[in-house]
């Protein structure tokens, strides 16, 4: 029925869900240390981010955990943001366009929780990092034009309240 790798790949991917579907079990229990584990095991199985070091993985999940967490707890959110930035900050190039990415998710949450001026350094960091990646070649996790555009909206959505 299938030929041996295909059937590889889909036991990989099935793996990785699982481990992020029990993951979020965790998180909803707020047993975040264990859904943490859970999140980097299953990047260490995924194709796409198996390559990445023990610290970008953890970065990436703390950043991911952040993201959900963005509409339900904007402090937890900012918490695992926060962890996601610094990790990113310690091992990689200063412009390197995760740390922008960690920096627009900020400036969303500060701007939610009403912290505008703190907002507005954190969309003002992550414009700077996406002006030297807007004609990369590379793909990222994210449209790096889309952002850098997204940034300087929200920036001016503030400005004008």
């Amino acid at each position: 029925l299938f030929d041996k790798e295909e059937y590889q790949l889909n036991v990989k991917q099935a793996y990785s869900t699982c481990h992020l579907n029990v993951a979020r079990i965790y998180q909803n229990q707020n047993n975040y240390d264990a859904a943490v584990q859970l999140r980097i095991k299953a990047l260490s199985i995924d194709k796409k981010t198996c390559h990445l070091t023990a610290k970008e993985k953890e970065a990436q999940v703390y950043f991911d955990i952040g993201e959900e967490l963005f509409a339900t707890d904007l402090d937890k959110s900012l918490q695992f943001s926060k962890k996601s930035l610094e990790i990113r900050q310690q091992i990689l190039p200063v412009d390197h366009v995760t740390i922008g990415f960690s920096h627009q998710d900020m400036g969303a949450a500060y701007e939610n929780k009403g912290m505008l001026d703190t907002a507005v350094e954190h969309y003002k960091k992550a414009i700077e990092i996406y002006e030297k990646h807007a004609f990369d070649k590379e793909e990222y996790q994210f449209n790096v034009k889309e952002l850098y555009s997204q940034c300087h909206v929200n920036i001016a959505r503030i400005n004008s309240r």
